[in-house]
């Protein structure tokens, strides 16, 4: 299964569509290139729509149609956390976030990932525990469609000193929130990061 959010909103790609009786999205069969981008379309232009399911007996090959509907652009991040348990933020275009960013060519996502949140935040002393499930969303550039899967890890460090954001990132702060206070970001952030505080964050040891 892959879930992309498309302006904030979920289309999954799965062989089993029986999995998501709960849910109320449309269900449409994959039949080929050509609708399937029609699909995609209708779905970014229907403010009303609060779902998508699109169903293939094979998930790959579903998976690289949709992929040749857009521009693919990987990227990497972590999900930080101190000897506090708190959880690092970044504040950017007036949304919290995870500190994340494009990976280079040629370059590991593990590299990536402690190289975005070291020059996103100002962190250092980070140590990888371990990887986490990616993220997909796609958004619009110079009128073509781009879509984004972000390679997320685990990362700790015991480094006191200042957090520096990124201005040329247009990150405007960066804060260690407290378990208690993560409510702060997850009421103002992306459907895909409220996901993985629902699912990652706040599952973690120091938050139980």
């Amino acid at each position: 299964m892959y879930k992309v959010f498309i302006n904030n909103r979920p289309l999954i790609l799965t062989e089993n569509p029986d999995k998501y009786k709960d849910l109320a999205f449309p269900k449409v069969k994959f039949e080929n290139k050509k609708k399937l981008a029609q699909l995609v379309s209708d779905f970014e232009k229907d403010k009303s729509s609060t779902g998508l399911i699109v169903f293939h007996y094979d998930l790959d090959e579903l998976y690289y149609y949709f992929r040749r509907l857009c521009k693919y652009v990987p990227a990497a991040g972590g999900i930080v956390y101190n000897k506090k348990g708190e959880v690092l933020f970044i504040f950017r275009r007036d949304k919290w976030d995870l500190p994340k960013g494009k990976i280079d060519k040629g370059e590991h996502p593990f590299d990536a990932a402690l190289r975005e949140v070291e020059e996103e935040t100002g962190m250092a002393r980070l140590k990888v525990v371990k990887k986490l499930p990616s993220t997909y969303h796609t958004y619009q550039e110079k009128g073509k469609r781009i879509f984004k899967r972000t390679y997320w890890y685990e990362m700790y460090s015991e480094y006191g000193g200042k957090l520096t954001p990124q201005l040329e990132e247009q990150i405007t702060e960066v804060r260690w929130l407290k378990p208690e206070e993560i409510e702060i970001a997850e009421s103002n952030t992306f459907k895909s990061i409220q996901e993985m505080i629902r699912k990652i964050i706040r599952p973690h040891h120091t938050f139980e």
